[in-house]
């Protein structure tokens, strides 16, 4: 019962679809091109924020 209850948490939070390699090379990406990164965890609202400010700023 607690994996099915950890798993579904994973998946509302979406975290369950973005394994570590791609996060950490998401990671150097935004790093490199983002000013506002300042290494915070991977999540779809981050990537959101991102791709917010690189339309505004585009």
């Amino acid at each position: 019962m607690a994996r099915v209850i950890y798993l579904e948490a994973l998946m509302l939070l979406n975290e369950r679809f973005y394994d570590d390699e791609w996060k950490a090379r998401i990671a150097e990406y935004l790093g490199c091109r983002w000013p506002s990164y300042k290494g915070q965890r991977i999540t779809a609202e981050l990537l959101d924020e991102w791709m917010d400010w690189e339309e505004a700023a585009g």
